[in-house]
């Protein structure tokens, strides 16, 4: 494995699981209508 002295690691906090995932199902084409439908079946 190769070492860089001169860079650090990236440490930081993860992203919390599911926090965009309205925004990524938007993104996709789904409807707000069809993203509760799938909450409300426990889909997402």
């Amino acid at each position: 494995m190769p070492q860089f002295s001169r860079s650090k690691p990236a440490v930081g906090v993860p992203p919390i699981a599911g926090a965009d995932t309205d925004e990524l199902l938007c993104a996709a084409g789904l409807d707000e209508a069809t993203i509760a439908e799938l909450k409300a079946k426990g889909a997402v």
